[in-house]
């Protein structure tokens, strides 16, 4: 893995991006797809999306997703947690549930 490669890893990895709450994530990724893409979009969702070769007949799409998946956020970390019947995980959600 070359320098910009592991610097782009360690960065996006350490960056707080739960489920719901991704932009901060998703502009980590497009500034390190920038240099290889023609063209980019963000959807309403805020799925981001990389472009190669744009007007030829077939395109390269890259996609990275964003949003509409329920996630699990570590309240806390405790040796025995399981066994005093906390949990130490409560649920974030993009979107309402679904009933």
């Amino acid at each position: 893995m070359d320098k910009k490669s592991k610097q782009f890893l360690y960065e996006y990895l350490n960056n707080a991006s739960p489920t719901g709450f991704e932009s901060s994530g998703q502009k980590i990724w497009l500034e390190y797809l920038k240099p290889y893409i023609n063209q980019h979009m963000v959807d309403v969702y805020g799925s981001v999306v990389g472009i190669i070769n744009p007007k030829a007949d077939y395109k390269v799409v890259i996609e990275a997703h964003a949003m509409r998946s329920p996630g699990l956020l570590i309240t806390s970390l405790k040796k025995d947690i399981f066994m005093s019947g906390e949990t130490g995980v409560q649920t974030i959600r993009s979107h309402p549930p679904s009933e």
